[in-house]
């Protein structure tokens, strides 16, 4: 069976992680993921660097994990590389139960209330704490 390995998303047949250099299965880290659905690339970029930096102004080892091949997913990695951060792309669409998985978690929509409403709703089952910022257009 392993070990579970929140880089890898899965399990790892060792005892001691060998994934990654962070070593982000140890304790004091903390998980955020980001969904949404960005207007403007550039305007959203903006909202949402300000935005998760005052949500994680307290916070100093943190992975940002969002979707992959998502517009969102090169914004977050970009704002996880800009602030020195971990990046996590999670495939499948299944942020919500990859989160579900870490100790210290949280995610954020970005976006219109009504084309998110899914993510909020399995967040919500899986008792992750959850926070909206609208974007503005361009």
């Amino acid at each position: 069976m392993g070990n579970y390995c929140p880089y890898t998303n899965g399990n790892v047949v060792y005892l001691k992680c060998q994934e990654c250099e962070d070593k982000i299965c140890e304790k004091g880290w903390f998980f955020c993921g980001v969904v949404g659905t960005p207007l403007s690339m550039t305007k959203s970029r903006k909202q949402m660097s300000e935005y998760l930096d005052r949500m994680l102004a307290k916070r100093y080892k943190v992975v940002i994990a969002a979707e992959s091949g998502k517009k969102m997913a090169a914004l977050a990695a970009m704002y996880a590389s800009e602030h020195g951060y971990l990046f996590v792309p999670v495939t499948n669409d299944d942020l919500p139960t990859y989160l579900s998985k870490q100790q210290q978690k949280g995610c954020v929509i970005f976006g219109e209330a009504k084309s998110e409403q899914e993510p909020a709703d399995i967040c919500n089952k899986l008792h992750i704490p959850l926070r909206r910022c609208e974007l503005g257009g361009a």
